[in-house]
């Protein structure tokens, strides 16, 4: 039964994609950042009567997309995944799930994947019905964490050579028999030859180096810098926010209920000054702001901040609540989807640099990036979040060693193509 809702305008990719989703097949759907993966996602649970849930393989990544993470909708057992690992037995979720999606899939870990097959095998064989499942994001971005301390030891015991981790290294991912759909019409970036060189970063082509070195920025801009890792990211704003003058403003937090630290979409304590370069973490409901707006603190009152957005605009931004859910199943057997706790702060945060793990999803209109990348695709996340080559500048130059695409990933591309 579908939904009737007010259609938006897609692209041809993008309709063929939904209509295969709605027909109730699995679906991989992948495709540039700003291709609007996302777009078609919004507009299938829009349409869809089915029982869907959503998650992420972070909670970062599940908070962005209002659903919930992995570990959370199948319950496996702390740490690497082994062969002889069975699925949690009485979940409700998985006792009640229609559909399954899975987005930013690329950072999904090999044992995970295999144990999220093996789970809805199980359920499916339980209450003799099929269960779709939907993926969603592009390989070439960031790939599964392997700390190979702790887990990589450990997995290669028990699963010999796995390379990257990558999901579609599996033969459970053969097995899903996924009707691949690769969008290609870029939504968010403007200009030709930005748009060319950025596809070439992507597949780790060095030859766009030239291009990025040359046009962009020549000193550094008002937007956020985007740095490798959060040591780098933390040093950079507490240096900045010292050399104001003034007090600072300390602003804490409220938690109720389960809000996990790893997810919280907003520091526990946030320190300011006037005079702060910072960006919101919402959208304003009246428009003056969005999330990833940016702006100067002009006023600290005790539980709100007067910012003068980049735009134009000035608003008083107070604290604000984000929820936490999980879902559960109703009396009459539907998919309930339920909120477990609250986390309420300032919606900001100090916007001299972030990581680039945390700008994934984001657009802006001018950032630095600091290039000195060591994992593959971490650059092309970084560059590809400005609109335009007009809002970029690099600090200091891109070596062809900050240009890292996986041979892996390379591969499995062209298999979709032949």
């Amino acid at each position: 039964m579908i939904r009737v809702t007010k259609e938006i305008r897609m692209n041809e990719k993008q309709s063929e994609a939904l209509d295969a989703m709605v027909r109730g097949e699995n679906v991989f759907l992948t495709g540039e950042g700003g291709t609007g993966k996302s777009v078609v996602i919004d507009e299938f649970i829009k349409r869809t009567d089915r029982c869907v849930v959503q998650c992420a393989p972070t909670g970062i990544a599940a908070i962005h997309i209002g659903g919930i993470t992995a570990h959370k909708l199948l319950k496996p057992p702390y740490g690497p995944i082994a062969p002889y690992t069975k699925p949690a037995k009485d979940n409700a979720l998985m006792l009640t799930a229609e559909t399954i999606i899975v987005d930013e899939i690329s950072m999904m870990r090999f044992d995970l994947f295999k144990f999220l097959i093996s789970t809805i095998r199980y359920y499916e064989s339980l209450r003799s019905c099929r269960i779709q499942l939907i993926v969603v994001g592009d390989m070439y971005q960031l790939p599964p964490v392997i700390n190979n301390r702790t887990d990589g030891p450990a997995l290669r015991k028990m699963w010999g050579d796995f390379g990257k981790g990558f999901p579609f290294s599996t033969k459970e991912w053969a097995q899903c028999k996924f009707h691949t759909y690769v969008l290609t019409e870029q939504m968010r970036q403007a200009g030709r030859d930005f748009i060319i060189n950025l596809g070439k970063l992507r597949v780790g082509d060095s030859s766009c180096i030239g291009y990025f070195n040359d046009r962009t920025l020549k000193s550094p801009n008002d937007g956020v810098t985007l740095c490798p890792n959060r040591v780098c990211a933390r040093k950079i704003n507490e240096r900045r926010l010292a050399e104001l003058p003034g007090k600072e403003k300390v602003y804490g937090c409220l938690v109720n209920g389960e809000f996990d630290i790893g997810i919280r979409p907003a520091a526990d304590k946030i320190t300011l000054k006037v005079g702060a370069r910072v960006m919101t973490l919402r959208n304003d409901r009246d428009g003056r702001y969005q999330n990833g707006s940016f702006g100067t603190a002009t006023h600290l009152y005790e539980d709100s901040v007067t910012i003068k957005f980049d735009n134009g605009n000035t608003a008083n931004v107070g604290y604000c609540e984000w929820q936490s859910y999980d879902y559960e199943v109703g009396d009459l057997g539907q998919l309930v989807k339920k909120q477990v706790g609250s986390f309420s702060q300032i919606p900001v945060q100090l916007a001299y640099a972030i990581t680039i793990h945390k700008s994934q999803g984001q657009t802006y209109e001018k950032i630095n990036v600091q290039p000195n990348c060591f994992a593959e695709g971490q650059l092309y996340v970084a560059i590809s979040r400005v609109r335009s080559i007009g809002g970029l500048f690099i600090d200091g130059e891109i070596q062809g060693s900050y240009v890292k695409a996986s041979d892996e990933v390379a591969e499995f591309y062209r298999s979709l193509t032949s």
